[in-house]
């Protein structure tokens, strides 16, 4: 038998699959950071004069210490 390789079970005889294209969406990566993805775009460039009171008033939250980078 040849096994298929992008299928293998793992120490705990979980299978497991190699895959090769994922989608991520606004709701991934909300749920991830705990974000909220309601209101306004957010887009452009420009000299942000209190970065840390923007990303307050448009995120809800800062990054933590941990966060930082």
């Amino acid at each position: 038998m040849d096994p298929n390789p992008n299928v293998f079970l793992n120490d705990n005889d979980h299978i497991a699959a190699n895959v090769h294209k994922v989608t991520i969406t606004l709701q991934d990566v909300a749920v991830q950071l705990g974000l909220s993805i309601n209101g306004e775009a957010v887009t452009g460039l420009g000299k942000v004069p209190d970065p840390w009171g923007t990303y307050e008033r448009l995120l809800g939250r800062v990054p933590q210490n941990d966060e930082e980078g």
